[in-house]
């Protein structure tokens, strides 16, 4: 075996470890922070501020802001399995095979969905907030940040690798088949 797979072998053990440890302690900070009130109106009108918002959330509102949370941290989740399980198999010396390769494409698919969901999220947010104020004052607001170009051309090129390594492997095997 290189030095190079063990060494991929040493650090990959550790970052399993640590995203597992984030699977759990995101979803648990989260709901304390829900819970201890951090996610209430007052935060929402800062959030929110360049946009004119009646006089109370409505539970529409609500509702779209707490299901386009519940989603986008469902989506993080995912990502994170698919990450441990990539590391998990880069640990047991599996680097270049087929469940490798998937894992790689499932994580860029997964954040490519989650950046669409932070774009298109944000603009139903902001629709939801502003659905109730009067004609003239209801708000379509449609933006992306670099972070969200980043997170999709990342994303797009994890997918891109595990298509290629997915390639490779099919190569390899086929080569295995001459010799």
């Amino acid at each position: 075996m290189s030095d190079a797979i063990l060494r991929l072998r040493r650090i990959a053990r550790p970052m399993s470890y640590l995203v597992t440890a984030a699977m759990v302690l995101l979803p648990l900070a989260l709901i304390i922070a829900a819970l201890s009130g951090a996610y209430d109106e007052a935060y929402l009108r800062s959030t929110f501020s360049g946009v004119t918002l009646p006089e109370q959330i409505g539970t529409f509102a609500w509702i779209v802001i707490y299901g386009i949370a519940i989603l986008s941290v469902g989506l993080i989740l995912t990502a994170l399995w698919q990450m441990r399980t990539l590391f998990s198999l880069y640990a047991m010396g599996d680097v270049f095979g087929p469940d490798a390769a998937r894992a790689i494409r499932q994580t860029g698919l997964t954040l490519l969905v989650l950046a669409a969901v932070g774009v298109i999220g944000n603009t139903l947010i902001i629709l939801a907030l502003t659905t109730n104020n009067p004609a003239g004052q209801r708000a379509l607001s449609i933006g992306f940040s670099s972070d969200d170009i980043f997170l999709f051309f990342t994303s797009g090129l994890l997918v891109a690798i595990g298509w290629a390594m997915s390639e490779a492997t099919r190569i390899a095997d086929e080569n295995k088949g001459f010799v």
